[in-house]
């Protein structure tokens, strides 16, 4: 097991007076600047080879997959010969070798029996012998060449559900990364908030303190310190949660003080192709082709066997030993089985075709998913673009209240409300990078590659 620690991101605290121009200093930008410098952060692509490694998922998969192979080695085998060697001894009454000659003169050995009545019918009489059997099919009109087909195309399926598990782990391992990242991201933010509030209430406080201002706004900013406190409380323990989370995802050890690379939310290349189908819809179609394959197998079950066989070997009793021999050629013709090869013929079918409407369905979510993604992205880059734009107004906005406020014009609220702006549109910024690195993250698991690293590169592609 691996146990992966980072480095705690340094704390984001402002010294000296409170400004509204602050907020916008401390803004989303400046806090990925801040983790992206932090050392030993934990990276996306390291949690996804860890959880390929570890999950049990995957290495069910893979045995599937390899018992498969060993099934279709074993049909393979059908036409090899078989050599088996019997050894017995057995003692029975009767049948006890008796020498007779001929009217040659010739002498051989011949098995007789006492009767019941006669003196010794009971007796015993021991046998022995050693022989070595030969057996092999020479032909069996095209049955074991459809079981050896069947056999592969299961192969083929456990391989395609195998890609589909292992895509399936990395999918649950980028999205449970991304809602890590967005928790950092949430926890900086209330952060920010929590740190501006107090510094706001230390000027209140003071400015309070010398008559310049009433007292009442000393009650409206400390509750504004309160809220804060109680946003920054939840949003730590959320971290903690998305940390457990992926920690379970990955199947690897999370020390509690690590972080997530928050470079992730500055993706914005998607990929440049989508294959027609998603693992899954490959997967019931190699599953259909199986069926069918095991289909056409049961079809010839009741084709001839034409095989081959040889004995050679010994037999004896007491000191008598003779030699035998036999070689063979057979031609097994089933006329009859009660109909059992046709019902397994027509229950694969029937399976075949359950499995290509599950195909349909399944390339008809997929076509529905990329087009979801590739809006989702569009809309992601567009809510960015005014958010960026609400973020400098609401910045301006701060920057005037507090100006006012100083020169004695305006009113505390008004201050607060335009603080709240600004952390509004910080948090709208956020969830518009959360929102495009979501889209991203689909779109590769769509296309089946990993997202650009550094988020930079191409062009983006128009979406179909």
């Amino acid at each position: 097991m691996y146990e992966i620690r980072a480095t705690r991101r340094p704390r984001l605290v402002r010294r000296g007076p409170w400004s509204a121009g602050t907020a916008l200093l401390a803004s989303l930008a400046v806090f990925m600047l801040v983790a992206r410098a932090s050392a030993a952060v934990v990276r996306l692509e390291e949690l996804e080879a860890r959880a390929l490694e570890q999950r049990g998922a995957l290495g069910a998969a893979s045995q599937r997959t390899t018992t498969a192979r060993i099934d279709a080695h074993a049909v393979r085998t059908a036409f090899s010969p078989t050599v088996t060697l019997n050894v017995d001894g057995s003692g029975a009454p009767g049948q006890k070798y008796v020498r007779v000659t001929d009217v040659n003169g010739d002498e051989f050995l011949v098995a007789g029996s006492r009767s019941v009545g006669q003196s010794g019918a009971f007796a015993p009489h021991g046998r022995y012998g050693a022989v070595v059997s030969l057996q092999a099919r020479l032909y069996d009109f095209g049955r074991t060449s459809s079981a050896i087909a069947a056999a592969d195309a299961r192969v083929a399926a456990t391989q395609a559900a195998e890609g589909a598990t292992r895509a399936s782990i990395v999918q649950e391992v980028r999205a449970t990364y991304l809602s890590w990242v967005e928790a950092v991201a949430l926890h900086a933010t209330a952060e920010r908030a929590l740190t501006t509030a107090r510094a706001r209430r230390e000027i209140v406080e003071g400015r309070v303190a010398t008559g310049v201002r009433p007292a009442s706004d000393l009650d409206s900013v400390r509750y504004d310190e309160a809220l804060a406190r109680l946003d920054e409380a939840g949003a730590t323990g959320s971290i903690e949660d998305a940390r457990l989370e992926m920690q379970r995802v990955a199947a690897t050890p999370l020390g509690g003080d690590a972080l997530p690379d928050a470079a992730l939310l500055d993706r914005d290349t998607p990929p440049s192709s989508i294959p027609p189908d998603a693992p899954a819809t490959m997967v019931l179609y190699k599953q259909r082709a199986a069926a069918l394959a095991e289909a056409r197998y049961h079809d010839n079950e009741m084709q001839p066997i034409l095989a081959a066989g040889a004995d050679a070997g010994v037999r004896g009793q007491d000191a008598d030993v003779f030699p035998i021999y036999r070689a063979a050629v057979s031609l097994s013709v089933p006329f009859w089985d009660g109909g059992v090869a046709g019902a397994r013929a027509r229950a694969s079918r029937s399976e075949a075709a359950a499995l290509e409407a599950d195909e349909r369905e399944e390339r008809a979510h997929f076509d529905a998913e990329r087009r979801r993604a590739w809006n989702d992205y569009a809309t992601a880059r567009e809510r960015l673009k005014i958010a960026g734009n609400l973020l400098e107004l609401a910045a301006a906005r701060a920057r005037d209240a507090e100006d006012r406020y100083s020169l004695g014009n305006e009113r505390i609220e008004i201050v607060l409300e335009a603080s709240v702006a600004v952390s509004r549109a910080e948090r709208e910024v956020l969830l518009a990078k959360v929102a495009r690195a979501d889209s991203i993250l689909r779109l590769s698991a769509l296309s089946g590659h990993p997202p650009t690293p550094n988020g930079r590169g191409a062009p983006a592609p128009a979406a179909p």
